[in-house]
């Protein structure tokens, strides 16, 4: 009794282009809630920067921290260090600073995103790929 090869080559074709069209989905719904999140936060950054501005003649060298001191209430457990490190670094940054650093995250991110997604298409759209 011979097996259906052609038949299960079209099944496998079909389900890894099922596939591929579901995480690409994910992929483009996860990329734009974190380049929305970035941008938001650009926003405030950039809001409060151009606030200081025009009050102050100077853009402030406040941080998050000085914003908000119960920053450091949102620490992770010790045996996280180097996210703690990383959060505490960040928080401390000048406004500006920060708002470059993510800009060059959502640079980033955007970049990888798209990467990623012509990959997917890529895989999706290969005949060849079984």
């Amino acid at each position: 009794f011979p097996w259906p090869w052609p038949a299960f080559a079209v099944m496998l074709r079909s389900m890894l282009r099922f596939a591929s069209a579901v995480l690409g989905t994910l992929l483009l719904a996860a990329r734009v809630c974190l380049l929305g999140v970035l941008g938001l936060a650009l926003i405030l950054c950039a809001g409060f920067s151009v606030y200081g501005l025009i009050r102050h003649g100077a853009l402030p060298d406040s941080s998050l921290a000085g914003l908000y001191p119960g920053a450091y209430e949102y620490l992770l457990p010790p045996r996280y260090l180097v996210f703690n490190t990383v959060y505490i670094f960040c928080i401390r940054l000048p406004l500006i600073a920060f708002l470059g650093v993510l800009c060059g995250l959502a640079w980033l991110f955007d970049r990888l995103g798209q990467l990623l997604l012509r990959w997917v298409e890529a895989v999706a759209r290969a005949d060849t790929s079984i």
